[in-house]
C-alpha cells in the first residue's frame, strides 16, 4: 500500500466489503424490517421526530439509523430500498473503523493500525452486521472510534484537542444510535484506565468543558423531546417506560425478549470466538500485550494494550450479567479485542516467534477449536445476527458453510505452522490476513446470500405484486408477525392468529391473500376451511409462502 494513509486504507477495505451487493438479497427478518419501516413511516407521515411503527410510537431505538434510512429511502426509492436501508449502517461503521485504525496507529505504529484496520473489517461480527439496517455494527464502531480518540488524548503527549473533542463528538454519535452503551461502555473503560494507572491528571486533556457540551448538543435533544411528547407505543407505554425502563433496564434485570434465557459468561466466550474468527488465534497474544504492560508514563503503546483490557473485560462483564442474552450483545467487546490483536501481531513481526511461542500455541489452539465448531455447526455464524438461533433451519441449508469455515481455518493453521517452522512471522500474519479477507469475502458475498431465501419477504412480495392484486382485496398475515410483511406489505398487512377470525375475513366473497410460513400451511388450509381454494402462489422454497385464497 506504500505510504497510503491508514484511515484511507481502512475506508477503502471496508467499501470493498461493506458496499458491492447491499441490495442484492431483501431485508432480514425480524431487525431490519422492523427499523425500515420505522423509517418509511417518517416519510409517510412527514415526522423526523417522532418514530412510527404501523399506528403507535416506536421508542425502542434511538433515531440516527432510522434517519439514515430514511434518508437512504428518499434516494434510492422503491426499486433499490434495500441498498437505501442498509447504505447508512455501513458508512457509519466505515467511518468509526477508520478513525479507529488511525488512532492505533497514532498510539502504537503505522502497521498496528493497518492489522487493527484489516481485523476490525474483515471479523465476521462486523462484516456481517455492517452489511444491515440494525444499528449494532454502527454503535460498536462509532464507540471504539470515540473511546481511541480519547485514548489518543490521553496517551499521546503531542496530541492536540482535536482527539477529544472528537471523542466527544463521536460517542454522541454512538448514543444516538443504540442509547446510553454508545457512552458507558468506553467511559468506563477508560475511567478503569484512569483508576489502574493513577494518571488522574491527564484526564483534563479530555476538555471537560467544551467537549460535554458538544456532546449533549448531540445526544441530549431529542431524548428530551421525547421525554415530553405524550405519544404511547402499541403496547400504550409512554417513551419512559419502554426506552428506559422496559429496553433497558429489564433487560439487565429479569429479561424482555429471551430466546436463551439466563444471561451467562460462558456462551459469549464462544460467540466471541465466532465473531472474532481467524483473529482469534492472535487473541491469546493480544490479552499478553495488556499483562506485560506496567502502565508508565509515556508508554502510549502500553497504555493503548492496557485500555483494551480493561474495555474488554468491563464489557463482558456487563453482557454477562444482563437476563437478556443475543449473540450480537457481545459485539461491542470484539473491537478492543481485535486491537489487542493488531498489537500483538505487530511485535510478533518485529520479534519473531520465539519470545511468543506461548501465545502462538495458545492461538493456535483458539483457532482450531473455533474452527471444528464452525464445521460441526455452522448455525454458530448465523447466530450472530438471528434473532432465534433455535429456529429450524430447512434440511441441507447448512452444510457448505461448515466446510468452507472448516477449510479456512484448516489453511490458516497451516500457514501460520509453517511460518513458525521457517521462523517467519511474517508469514504466519500473512497467512493469517489471507484468510481472514477470504472469511470476511465468502461471508459477504456468499453465505450472507444464501441466507436471504430463509429470512426475507422480498421475494413472496414480489411475487405478491406481479399477481396484480386489486385494492380491496385483504393482506393477511397468518400466524406471524416477522416485520417484514408490514414494511414490504407497506403497512397494509392484517395479522390473524385465531383460526375463527381466520376463518371469517376468508369467508368474504373474493380473493384475498396470506403470508405464512410453509410450516403453518396445514393450520391455514384447516382454520379456512372448504369455503375457499387455497393456491401457493409465488417461490415454493424457503421460509416463507405466498397463498391465494378464491372462491371456488
Amino acid at each position: 500500500m506504500g505510504r497510503i494513509p491508514v484511515w484511507l486504507a481502512a475506508v477503502l477495505l471496508g467499501g470493498l466489503l461493506f458496499l458491492p451487493g447491499l441490495g442484492a438479497v431483501g431485508l432480514f427478518d425480524p431487525w431490519e424490517p422492523h427499523y425500515a419501516e420505522v423509517s418509511r413511516q417518517m416519510l409517510v407521515r412527514g415526522d423526523w421526530v417522532h418514530p412510527w411503527w404501523r399506528e403507535a410510537g416506536f421508542f425502542s431505538k434511538p433515531p440516527l439509523l432510522l434517519w439514515g434510512g430514511a434518508a437512504g429511502l428518499a434516494l434510492a426509492g422503491d426499486g433499490a430500498q434495500e441498498w437505501g436501508v442498509r447504505l447508512p449502517g455501513a458508512l457509519l461503521s466505515i467511518l468509526g473503523i477508520a478513525l479507529s485504525a488511525a488512532a492505533v496507529a497514532r498510539l502504537a505504529s503505522r502497521r498496528a493500525g493497518l492489522l487493527a484496520a484489516a481485523a476490525l473489517v474483515t471479523a465476521p461480527f462486523v462484516a456481517l452486521l455492517a452489511r444491515q439496517a440494525v444499528p449494532d455494527a454502527p454503535l460498536a464502531a462509532l464507540s471504539t472510534a470515540g473511546g481511541l480518540a480519547f485514548a489518543v488524548a490521553l496517551l499521546d503527549d503531542r496530541a492536540g484537542p482535536g482527539w477529544a473533542r472528537a471523542g466527544w463528538v463521536l460517542l454522541g454519535l454512538a448514543t444516538l444510535v443504540k442509547g446510553p452503551l454508545g457512552l458507558v461502555l468506553p467511559a468506563g473503560a477508560l475511567l478503569g484506565w484512569l483508576v489502574v494507572t493513577g494518571e488522574w491528571r491527564r484526564a483534563r486533556r479530555l476538555g471537560f468543558v467544551a467537549g460535554p457540551l458538544a456532546f449533549l448538543a448531540i445526544a441530549l435533544p431529542w431524548y428530551l423531546v421525547m421525554a415530553a411528547w405524550p405519544g404511547r407505543d402499541d403496547a400504550g407505554w409512554s417513551f419512559l417506560q419502554r426506552f428506559w425502563l422496559h429496553d433497558h433496564l429489564r433487560r439487565l434485570g429479569p429479561g424482555v425478549h429471551v430466546p436463551t434465557p439466563g444471561g451467562g459468561f460462558l456462551p459469549y466466550l464462544g460467540w466471541l470466538a465466532v465473531g472474532t474468527f481467524p483473529w482469534v488465534a492472535a487473541v491469546p497474544g493480544g490479552l499478553g500485550e495488556a499483562i506485560r504492560t506496567r502502565g508508565e508514563p509515556g508508554d502510549a503503546r502500553g497504555g493503548l494494550a492496557l485500555l483494551c483490557a480493561i474495555w474488554a473485560a468491563a464489557g463482558w462483564a456487563l453482557v454477562g450479567f444482563a437476563a437478556t442474552r443475543y449473540p450480537h450483545y457481545v459485539l461491542p467487546v470484539a473491537p478492543p479485542l481485535l486491537v489487542l490483536s493488531a498489537l500483538f501481531l505487530d511485535r510478533l513481526l518485529d520479534e519473531g516467534f520465539r519470545r511468543h511461542a506461548a501465545a502462538g500455541l495458545l492461538g493456535a489452539g483458539a483457532l482450531a477449536a473455533t474452527g471444528w465448531s464452525l464445521w460441526r455447526e455452522p448455525r454458530l455464524l448465523t447466530a450472530l445476527f438471528t434473532y432465534d438461533p433455535r429456529r429450524a433451519w430447512p434440511e441441507g441449508a447448512l452444510g457448505a458453510p461448515g466446510t468452507v469455515l472448516g477449510a479456512i481455518a484448516a489453511l490458516a493453521l497451516l500457514g501460520i505452522a509453517a511460518g513458525a517452522l521457517r521462523r517467519s512471522a511474517r508469514a504466519s500474519v500473512a497467512s493469517l490476513l489471507a484468510a481472514a479477507i477470504l472469511s470476511a469475502a465468502w461471508i459477504s458475498f456468499v453465505h450472507w446470500p444464501a441466507l436471504a431465501v430463509h429470512w426475507t419477504q422480498r421475494e413472496i412480495f414480489a411475487a405478491w405484486r406481479e399477481e396484480r392484486p386489486e385494492p380491496d382485496e385483504p393482506l393477511v398475515a397468518w400466524l406471524m408477525n416477522w416485520r417484514g410483511e408490514t414494511f414490504y406489505g407497506k403497512n397494509r398487512v392484517r395479522e390473524v392468529v385465531d383460526p375463527a377470525r381466520m376463518r371469517e375475513v376468508a369467508a368474504r366473497p373474493g380473493r384475498l391473500w396470506v403470508v405464512t410460513e410453509a410450516e403453518r400451511l396445514p393450520s391455514l388450509s384447516s382454520a379456512v376451511g372448504p369455503g375457499k381454494r387455497l393456491r401457493v402462489a409465488g417461490p415454493a422454497t424457503g421460509r416463507y409462502r405466498l397463498v391465494e385464497l378464491a372462491d371456488p
